[in-house]
Order: C-alpha cells, then structure tokens, then sequence
C-alpha cells in the first residue's frame, strides 16, 4: 500500500492492482478465473494526536469463475470506516466493514445443469480490538 500526506494530518492510502491475466485454452484466449481486471482499496485517514479516523472504499471488478469465461460474478463494492485510539501500553480500535450491508459475492462454482452457487461476502459487520504492548 502507498502512503500520501495530504496535509500533516490527512493521508491517502492506496492499493490498487490493474492486470489482464490471460491463458491460451481451446484455441482461445480467456481470462484466468478469480482474477478481476481491477483491485482498489482506498482509504482517507485523519489523524489527530494519539486518535485515527478513517474512511475506507473498495472495488472489485467482475470475475470469471470457469475456463470458458461463460460466468462470472459481478462487481463488488464495499464501504468501510474506523477509528483508533493509541495510549502508552493499549491501543483500542473499532472497525465498520461493509457499511452500506451490499450483498458482494466473492465466489461461485457452477453445478449441475449450469446452476450458479455463490460464496457470499460477509454483511454490515463491527469489529473491535484491543492489543496490550508488554
């Protein structure tokens, strides 16, 4: 991931992956399974003294679940936010993940009689930590 200080509290963090992962199948080009044309998570971070703010997005790009590129899953959107606390020994954070509760599919397989079953995300989740330095 890459660091950029907007100002002296406000950093954009940023990982994206763009790539066009192709194999010679069949006679033809097809797109590698589960590998989406475009990964980015973005986030804007706000610090102030010993506490963090952030906003974080993240997009998926539809991928193909089979060799033959005949399904795929589509895109995935995911809103998250979180805030942190450092002190001497403790730190405390909190985490909203998937805020806008999308319904993101992050797997399929296809079945009998070319039935799609999809693997789903997890939903609007909360998650807190607590880590003690010793």
């Amino acid at each position: 991931a890459s660091r950029y200080a907007l100002t002296q509290n406000i950093n954009l963090i940023n990982s994206t992956s763009l790539s066009k992962n192709t194999m010679y199948v069949n006679d033809n080009w097809r797109n590698h399974t589960y590998s989406p044309n475009i990964l980015f998570n973005q986030d804007i971070e706000y610090t102030f003294g010993k506490y963090k703010l952030g906003l974080g997005f993240t997009y998926r790009d539809k991928m193909y679940i089979d060799i033959e590129n005949e399904h795929s899953i589509d895109n995935a959107i995911s809103l998250n936010a979180y805030a942190q606390a450092d002190f001497d020994k403790i730190t405390m954070s909190v985490r909203m993940n998937n805020i806008t509760n999308n319904q993101n599919f992050c797997g399929a397989v296809v079945g009998a009689s070319d039935k799609m079953m999809y693997l789903v995300d997890i939903p609007f989740n909360l998650w807190f930590d607590v880590r003690y330095k010793f």
